[in-house]
């Protein structure tokens, strides 16, 4: 599967390519340089929600584009054997489409509220990004293109972080980031994993890259800038892993030494070699992981920063787990439905602590929730999936490269991909962060066919008829699901758009009459429960309107009848709530907190 012989890649001219690709490669870099900045300057849409939409329709737009070239060009690259590369990858999206389908074909399954990462849909386009990725940055030129997009997304970070830090959280907070700990990455904690990234990025390059005093320079700045905001954060989590990372780097750089020499070589003259910005970077993450909550205290303190955050522990995550799949053994409570399985397996301690009426939608990683939600065979299909990407991943580091940039170039997108799913066990990233996780390990891939290590052939379909008639009708066919999901995401985003200027209009001018038509367009469009019920709050704040009304001015009978009117209404939207999703208490909160309102002393 794998040709393990020595590669020379030089800094050729970029090779021609297609529109379609050239294109594609624009808009696939373009979701990597703004997903961790992008946000929607509005008070009523989340900067997460800003993201979701953002990756959704770029990784929609590039893989139609991709499948078009197909059609126009006869022909579609892949990874030789593709069986390989593309069936393990393929196995997780799988699964979770079926994990889907077989709990009932859910819109929150697939889309959820804000499209998140737990859905159907986040996941599926995750690993067509990756494969895009993989495929479309496959030569050296572009592979640097992509570092170059994550490494402006970062600069723009740090700076943005550093002047808010410098000149008070109301400086550039757009109306939206109303303290320090509210980033554009989502929680406090998803900038010391994006800077533990660059970290990594940073003491890799400064090992590898042969280049100016100034590259060295700056490569080295960024390695500072970047500790110093994972010590800011002090998430120890993101201390052990960087430390982890940072100690197989050190393993691998002693035991590829000889991989340079060409000699065998003695521990004592492997030791003489250990690297020095890997092993500095290992050693201050052992002191922050010990002494952490004294040192980062004292940092927080200076810059007057607090962070909390709770989530389940992994003993709690890991029984709800084993309750569910005793239940749903094969693909668990379905993509996106933690939260179910929360209310049902909770502990019973809970109740005595202040998080008694708490509804936790992830467990203490992302991976373990998947576990709940896909059951047996999604936890398997992860297995596979990791295996083949560690299998790989370890086979081609110790491949002989002599093009020492292309070796940087292979070993951060590993070493950075491999941090960032080993979070993905300890940790429920954002999704800026989980978008970064497939974008690195794409790279990784691309590192590997441009090295030559796997070979990426064009498969043609055009010259042989019944070849080309049964590739067109599976590319039409993706097509065609890739369409659906694109307008699938527009009519939630459409919905959800409509539902946050509902809220915002009963929230902030009182106007409860607006509130309900724009709730009735964003039913119109999703039929969702949480909309109905957000449509039965909105009728008993009419009710409460109703009831204030001046005595003067309007008799009892029409009283009575607009309240009638509008019961009827919260009643109705209640019960469809109740329909929409039966094993959620909060619709069945909602019909009871309805019925209160039927006994009204002024009206008896």
């Amino acid at each position: 599967m794998m040709e393990n012989n020595s590669v020379e890649v030089g800094m050729s001219v970029e090779p021609k390519h297609s529109m379609f690709d050239r294109v594609s490669l624009c808009i696939l870099l373009a979701v990597t340089a703004l997903a961790p900045v992008f946000f929607v300057p509005v008070s009523f849409i989340s900067a997460q929600f800003g993201t979701s939409l953002l990756f959704g329709f770029g990784v929609i737009a590039s893989i139609l584009i991709y499948l078009i070239s197909g059609i126009v060009l006869g022909s579609i690259d892949l990874p030789n054997p593709s069986r390989y590369v593309v069936g393990f990858s393929a196995v997780v999206p799988l699964v979770y489409i079926l994990a889907g389908v077989s709990n009932g074909f859910s819109r929150m399954a697939f889309f959820g509220y804000t499209f998140d990462q737990s859905t159907v849909g986040f996941v599926v386009l995750g690993f067509v990004y990756m494969f895009l990725v993989s495929i479309i940055l496959k030569d050296k030129i572009r592979l640097i293109y992509g570092q170059y997009a994550f490494v402006l997304s970062g600069l723009v970070l740090s700076l943005w972080l550093m002047a808010r830090l410098a000149f008070g959280v109301n400086f550039l907070a757009f109306g939206l980031f109303t303290n320090i700990t509210s980033t554009v990455l989502g929680t406090w904690n998803s900038v010391a994993i994006f800077f533990g990234i660059s970290s990594i990025l940073s003491l890799i390059g400064c090992q590898l890259i042969k280049g100016s005093k100034l590259l060295k320079g700056l490569l080295l700045l960024g390695l500072v800038v970047s500790l110093f905001f994972v010590a800011l954060v002090n998430f120890s989590t993101v201390w052990i892993v960087l430390g982890v990372v940072s100690f197989l780097y050190i393993l691998y750089s002693l035991f590829t030494v000889d991989l340079l020499g060409g000699m065998p070589m003695s521990w004592v003259a492997r030791l003489k070699k250990l690297p020095a910005y890997p092993t500095i970077v290992m050693v201050l993450s052992v002191v922050f992981v010990i002494w952490g909550s004294t040192l980062g205290a004292s940092l927080s303190n200076k810059f007057k920063i607090s962070n909390v955050e709770v989530r389940p522990n992994l003993s709690v995550t890991m029984e709800i787990a084993r309750e569910t799949i005793k239940a749903k053994p094969l693909f668990g409570s379905g993509p996106n439905t933690f939260v179910t399985q929360w209310v049902t397996y909770r502990p019973a301690d809970i109740i005595t602590t202040v998080f008694w009426n708490t509804d936790f939608t992830n467990g203490i990683g992302l991976i373990p929730t998947f576990a709940v939600t896909t059951g047996v065979v999604g936890m398997l299909s992860w297995l596979l999936f990791f295996g083949f990407y560690l299998y790989v991943g370890v086979k081609s580091l110790f491949v002989r490269l002599d093009d020492s940039f292309m070796k940087y170039l292979l070993a951060s997108s590993f070493f950075v991909s491999l941090y960032l799913w080993i979070l993905t066990f300890a940790y429920v990233p954002s999704p800026a962060i989980f978008i970064l996780t497939f974008f690195f390990t794409g790279l990784f891939f691309a590192s590997i066919y441009v090295a030559g290590i796997i070979p990426v052939m064009p498969k043609k379909f055009s010259a042989n008829p019944r070849t080309g008639f049964i590739s067109s009708l599976i590319i039409v066919v993706f097509f065609v699901g890739g369409v659906a999901l694109g307008y699938g995401l527009f009519g939630n985003s459409l919905s959800l758009w409509y539902f946050q200027k509902s809220s915002f209009a009963l929230n902030t001018t009182k106007d409860s009459k607006l509130s309900e038509e724009y709730m009735l367009k964003a039913i119109d469009t999703v039929p969702s429960d949480v909309y109905y019920r957000a449509l039965s709050d909105i009728e008993l704040f009419r009710l409460n309107e109703v009831l204030s009304q001046d005595a003067k001015k309007v008799t009892q009978e029409e009283v009575k009848k607009q309240f009638n009117d509008i019961l009827t209404k919260a009643i109705t939207a209640s019960k469809n709530a109740v329909e929409a999703d039966k094993t959620n208490y909060l619709n069945h909160i909602s019909l009871g907190k309805v019925y209160e309102a039927v006994s009204v002393p002024q009206l008896n």
